[in-house]
């Protein structure tokens, strides 16, 4: 569950770094999507995901405390 905090930095990370290079358009050209939306877009896909792991990671964790 530690893990999780690193992960999801370096996954925001690369995300944004490739949606950005998806993003690119000729020069002169208005981008597609402004920065802010993209970034916050990651940013919220990134919290669903690790937040899910957390959560499951926690239940699986209580459940099974009891048995030892």
């Amino acid at each position: 569950m530690v893990l999780l905090v690193p992960f999801f930095l370096i996954s925001y990370g690369i995300e944004y770094v490739i949606v950005n290079f998806m993003n690119g358009v000729p020069e002169g050209d208005p981008p597609r999507f402004a920065y802010p939306k993209v970034r916050i877009a990651v940013r919220n896909a990134n919290f669903v995901t690790c937040g899910a792991m957390f959560i499951g990671t926690a239940v699986w964790l209580l459940l099974s405390l009891p048995r030892h």
